[in-house]
């Protein structure tokens, strides 16, 4: 039930992007309009994250990834060091390269299996919208 002044974020999952014991809806309810503006922000990054929107039509099926601190990886694009302790990059499927966000754009896939599309994660997919509504 909305009370005035409220502001509500809906995350809702598509049908597809569902299992049977999945969540679908989230109802976030904020007192204050910047705020409810600061969260939409902060899930639409991080969604960029997970599924960013330069991959589209690269042929990558990429997947976010850790990996090991003692081992020192490179960008399969640039050849500079995947830098960080946590998610550092990415790791394409199709071709195994390893890329940094901002590489993944600049080479097309070189894999034998081809896709159009990111792969999705259990966290974020596809069919994930956000939607925003104020009462009061």
């Amino acid at each position: 039930i909305a009370s005035a002044n409220q502001h509500l974020l809906y995350l809702v999952r598509e049908e597809r992007a569902c299992t049977q014991d999945s969540v679908r809806h989230l109802t976030l309810a904020f007192k204050l309009l910047q705020q409810r503006e600061k969260w939409l922000h902060h899930f639409e990054l991080a969604r960029n994250n997970v599924l960013p929107e330069h991959a589209e039509g690269t042929g990558h099926k990429l997947h976010y990834k850790s990996f090991k601190v003692d081992v020192p990886y490179k960008c399969s694009v640039c050849d500079k060091f995947l830098k960080g302790l946590f998610f550092q990059g990415y790791k394409c499927e199709n071709c195994g390269g390893l890329l940094h966000k901002a590489c993944i754009g600049l080479r097309p896939c070189a894999g034998r299996r081809h896709t159009t599309s990111v792969s999705h994660s259990s966290s974020f997919t596809n069919g994930t919208h956000f939607r925003h509504s104020s009462f009061g």
